[in-house]
């Protein structure tokens, strides 16, 4: 894991919104880039992440983060879950320290809430939804500084490549 202090993580997050980034569209960065984080530590191969963004306001409209092997197991299965729920965390913890407002996703998107409903019916580990979100909150926090960067990397771009969250 590369390491970067708060200072540079606060300097890159400030530099991008001076630059016009958008808090939403950090804010959003940050949410792919904790998949990303999340399912590299659980031992899958995450990404590519990539964001496209709108003609309004030069909102964010599409962003995803990719997931590939191993394949699933019973016991990988509750890694998998914590990536799910990971976006919502990072997008949390990210907006609260970096932007000085609580935001995010609400509960989850609807598109990542979808994804673990479906993977926790078929694995059954019993993990809900709000216990993968805790357990995505402790991975993530002492992450948070390199996520910010990573975000601002992905805001800017539009893409972060596979290797890019180990």
């Amino acid at each position: 894991m590369v390491v970067v202090s708060r200072a540079t993580a606060r300097d890159r997050v400030a530099q991008a919104r001076a630059e016009g980034i958008s808090s939403e569209v950090l804010a959003v960065a940050a949410h792919e880039v904790g998949h990303g984080v999340a399912f590299a530590a659980a031992g899958y191969v995450a990404g590519p992440a990539r964001m496209r963004f709108g003609w309004l306001l030069g909102s964010p409209y599409d962003a995803g983060c990719k997931v590939g092997p191993p394949s699933t197991t019973k016991r990988t299965a509750p890694g998998l879950l914590v990536g799910y729920a990971a976006g919502n965390a990072a997008q949390r913890l990210f907006t609260d320290r970096y932007l000085g407002w609580f935001g995010g996703a609400g509960n989850g998107s609807y598109g990542d809430r979808s994804l673990f409903a479906e993977t926790e019916s078929y694995w059954e580990s019993g993990l809900s939804w709000e216990q993968a979100e805790r357990r995505a909150k402790t991975l993530l926090r002492p992450r948070l500084d390199r996520i910010a960067v990573l975000a601002v990397d992905l805001a800017r771009t539009g893409h972060l490549p596979r290797g890019s969250f180990r």
